[in-house]
């Protein structure tokens, strides 16, 4: 067997040369810890002014605190099960920056159970803020740019568990899944308006909740069954955020953008 691909020394770096996203305001759900927290560096790093949200105050004023040498950020307390927090996280982002440009749907959780070991409140969790989360932050924004006649960028996310049938994430699956048709479904209401809606689809990503809910070796053996041998890390998929936000993603709609090492090719 081929032996692991060592992750890169360094656990960040800009995802992309130059500022493609200057001038841009960025507000990313779930921004305070892993994926959330590598795309709103990433956005920062790539000129944009960034809001992030999360639920614990304590940890976003600390990420506020660790990304400001970057540019400008700000932190917004809230619950994106909650409506009125997703329309609230939107107006105090405009009246911080001006402008709202990007919405990147990081929040998201992960319960692995299967069918026969699921309860509902697993189920409720999971949706709630998977699905229910992503689709009225969602609306709050698009209402927002289509109000100021803005063009704009939402970005999803969903995982690979959404597109392959893993034993015992039935739920987490389902929900992603969802969050997949939703962006296609989004995409095609909003491309009219100038907003381009897409989704970035994770595979395995290195972050510290992962570990703390994974099986000892578990990263190593899912390491060694990718064909990149490595497991991704959250810059990785921060990279294929910033493209999506940026101006050379704008005839791209409706898209899911694996972000795997290639478990999805090799089915």
């Amino acid at each position: 067997m081929t032996a692991p691909v060592p992750a890169p020394a360094v656990a960040y770096a800009a995802p992309m040369p130059g500022t493609p996203l200057a001038g841009r305001v960025a507000l990313v759900t779930g921004g305070t810890q892993g994926i959330g927290l590598g795309v709103a560096r990433a956005f920062l790093d790539a000129g944009a002014k960034v809001a992030v949200v999360g639920r614990d105050k304590a940890k976003m004023d600390a990420v506020v605190a660790e990304l400001s040498p970057l540019g400008e950020i700000i932190g917004i307390q809230a619950d994106v099960t909650i409506v009125a927090d997703a329309e609230r996280m939107v107006r105090a982002t405009v009246e911080r920056f001006g402008a709202l440009d990007i919405l990147a749907t990081v929040a998201g959780v992960y319960e692995g159970a299967s069918l026969l070991d699921a309860t509902e409140d697993d189920y409720d969790y999971q949706f709630d803020i998977n699905v229910k989360g992503t689709y009225f932050c969602a609306q709050a924004a698009a209402r927002h740019l289509v109000a100021t006649g803005r063009r704009g960028k939402i970005i999803t996310v969903g995982s690979v568990a959404g597109q392959r049938a893993f034993p015992g994430v039935s739920v987490y699956g389902a929900t992603k899944a969802a969050v997949g048709f939703l962006t296609q479904v989004l995409a095609g209401e909003l491309a009219p308006h100038g907003i381009n809606v897409n989704c970035v689809v994770p595979g395995s990503i290195d972050m510290p909740t992962n570990k703390l809910l994974s099986p000892p070796g578990a990263a190593q053996e899912s390491a060694a069954g990718t064909p990149a041998r490595r497991n991704g890390l959250p810059v990785d998929v921060a990279a294929a955020a910033v493209y999506l936000a940026s101006d050379v993603a704008d005839f791209v709609h409706g898209t899911s953008l694996v972000v795997d090492g290639g478990v999805a090719a090799v089915g």
